[in-house]
């Protein structure tokens, strides 16, 4: 009797798909639950922080024309206060101001603004951070548990009631973790990486910078982490320069908008 024998390229195939039907439950069962919580949220008053709070100020006297820049907050002078004068917002990134400052140009109250970039972010951070805790190939019922209550992250949902930039920062961080990983998995396979790209990975890791100053020592990390694979034996010296050509690339863009941040903040 004839026994036929199973190709080992359809178990790993089959095996391969049934993983990917695990992750697409994962970051549907995500998105449920981030929708059950902006339904919950529905009912909540958007408040403000009272950082951001003074940026949110200097957007709406901008748009009003009263003040030259959304990062220009208008006030009596100390001196005279019959008088106003206007003063750059040196001490907070104008990061959020950015993000709601389409939306309030098009008529959208500031409330409904800054609720729709906290619910924006928190969708996009739960599902970033899902796609970091994957990289670990947990089981699968942790992974189910990190599905179901990421949404939830105290630091996320407290923008809920009071907007504050870390809700920007959760959802930006794990992007950036997941991008320096798969730069360093590009390296580890001897791959060139485009310049294009690498410039690009600079300038999103740097964004952190946008939203909360302290936020940039996730970046710091990330770049440790790509220098350390760089500088490291493990690659092979013919793909060596390239590398380091593509992490240079990756540094000087990184370091392009806190620097023009920090000349504003000087030179405002």
């Amino acid at each position: 009797m004839l026994k036929l024998r199973k190709n080992p390229m359809l178990n790993f195939e089959s095996s391969l798909t049934y993983q990917k039907d695990k992750r697409r439950r994962l970051y549907f069962l995500v998105f449920v639950s981030w929708f059950i919580l902006a339904f919950v949220a529905l009912k909540i008053p958007q408040g403000v922080y009272s950082d951001p709070a003074y940026g949110f100020k200097a957007l709406m006297q901008n748009i009003f024309e009263s003040s030259p820049s959304i990062n220009h907050s208008v006030s009596p002078m100390n001196s005279d206060i019959s008088q106003l004068e206007a003063d750059w917002i040196y001490w907070w990134p104008a990061g959020s101001q950015l993000m709601v400052y389409p939306l309030i140009r098009n008529g959208v109250p500031l409330g409904v603004a800054v609720r729709s970039i906290v619910l924006v972010c928190m969708l996009t951070g739960a599902m970033g951070w899902m796609c970091w805790v994957l990289k670990f190939r947990l089981p699968f019922f942790w992974n189910l548990i990190f599905a179901l209550f990421l949404p939830w992250n105290h630091y996320a949902t407290d923008s809920i009631s009071r907007y504050s930039a870390e809700v920007c920062v959760f959802a930006i961080s794990p992007w950036i973790l997941c991008g320096a990983m798969q730069f360093g998995q590009i390296l580890d396979q001897g791959k060139k990486i485009s310049y294009s790209i690498s410039a690009g990975l600079g300038i999103f890791m740097s964004s952190l910078f946008l939203f909360k100053y302290t936020g940039i020592f996730i970046a710091f990390g990330a770049l440790a982490y790509l220098g350390i694979k760089v500088s490291s034996g493990y690659l092979q010296k013919k793909y060596k320069k390239d590398a380091i050509h593509a992490y240079l690339i990756l540094g000087i863009s990184f370091v392009m908008l806190p620097l023009v941040q920090n000349f504003l903040n000087f030179k405002l």
